[in-house]
């Protein structure tokens, strides 16, 4: 009976505790669908639909979330904890080391095996854990969606060292762990902070050496005209930006329609009716060296090249070339030499060619 009634609880605190969550989570689900139709947009499309999305870019966002890790099959599980340890890199964005899971759950793995799950608590915490590690493999493994599991890894650790009392070098060497990844954290932290503590570095100096389409954005704030509107291209980081702003790439929504565009002129045309001014478009990112760019990236170029697209402005010094903003000009470059002249300095013309 004592048993039937300790499950009945832990069932019902782990229902309470769920409904707290969406009770905490509902704020963003209500907004996402009264803006969009899908509470979880643009996440299960196939169930819920969405706005300005469709099947495909559903199964291409799906496709992209997919890329991150080692692989689903059971060996790239087992290995999990050393390759997020070891090769950050894979499940993150970039090959940082701050993505990395770090030496503690590493060092811990086999001294839970030691101390046989320990207590009860301890069981119910590495069941939860195991759950969402599970979830998580099969869904997208980017560490940054972990965060919440480790958190109660963190917690299952410090529960961790006090059942090692009686193994003292398993225990010293744990406490030793995760000494070193608190150091590695604060050393890390330290750097971070001295590059963008408040009073110790200009704003302005941080952001034009960190964030290569902030130029662009001192630009468009400062020049245009509060009317101005902006298409983003191979860039979604708008924060900066004081004027109305879309974000233009056709993995990204479906507002405007490139399979129907015959030619730039067609782009063009459609852009000046729907109100924008200028197109920012950022170089840097990957999709433009891709050895077979996607079809919307070559109706931009083609009128890059056309001259519907007028250069504005590009950021000098470090970014030089990675961000040009273009006016919307619709004028052809009839002159030969000024064709030719801004085929061989624009960063895309550069690329294409090598």
């Amino acid at each position: 009976i004592q048993q039937k009634r300790g499950l009945r609880n832990g069932l019902l605190s782990a229902i309470g505790l769920g409904l707290l969550a969406c009770l905490i989570a509902s704020p963003w689900y209500i907004k996402s669908y009264i803006h969009t139709g899908n509470p979880v947009y643009p996440f299960l499309y196939n169930t819920f639909g969405g706005l300005n999305w469709n099947e495909h870019l559903a199964d291409m966002y799906r496709q992209s979330q997919m890329r991150f890790g080692m692989g689903a099959d059971f060996r790239s599980f087992i290995l999990l904890p050393w390759d997020m340890a070891m090769s950050p890199g894979k499940y993150f964005d970039s090959d940082v080391l701050f993505a990395s899971i770090g030496p503690v759950f590493l060092a811990s793995l086999p001294m839970f095996a030691a101390v046989r799950f320990g207590r009860a608590k301890l069981r119910a915490l590495l069941g939860f854990i195991a759950v969402g590690v599970v979830i998580w493999f099969f869904l997208t493994q980017q560490s940054r969606y972990l965060i919440p599991v480790m958190a109660i890894g963190a917690v299952a650790v410090g529960v961790l060292v006090e059942e090692l009392r009686d193994l003292k070098l398993a225990r010293y060497i744990l406490i030793g762990a995760i000494g070193a990844g608190l150091i590695w954290a604060s050393v890390i932290n330290v750097v971070l902070a001295a590059k963008s503590a408040p009073g110790l570095v200009n704003p302005r100096a941080y952001l034009t050496d960190t964030l290569n389409i902030y130029p662009a954005c001192e630009y468009v704030n400062k020049k245009l005209p509060k009317d101005a509107k902006i298409l983003l291209i191979t860039e979604t980081r708008g924060f900066y930006l004081e004027r109305d702003y879309q974000w233009g790439d056709a993995i990204h929504n479906t507002l405007i329609p490139y399979d129907e565009f015959d030619d730039p002129a067609d782009m063009f045309r459609f852009l000046r009716s729907k109100g924008f001014t200028h197109v920012l478009i950022n170089f840097s990112n990957k999709t433009w060296r891709q050895p077979e760019r996607p079809e919307y990236l070559n109706l931009v170029a083609g009128a890059i090249r056309q001259g519907f697209f007028r250069e504005e402005f590009h950021a000098k010094g470090r970014w030089s070339g990675a961000v040009v903003l273009y006016k919307l000009e619709g004028i052809l470059l009839m002159d030969p030499a000024l064709h030719n002249q801004h085929l061989l300095t624009h960063p895309l013309d550069r690329d294409s060619r090598k």
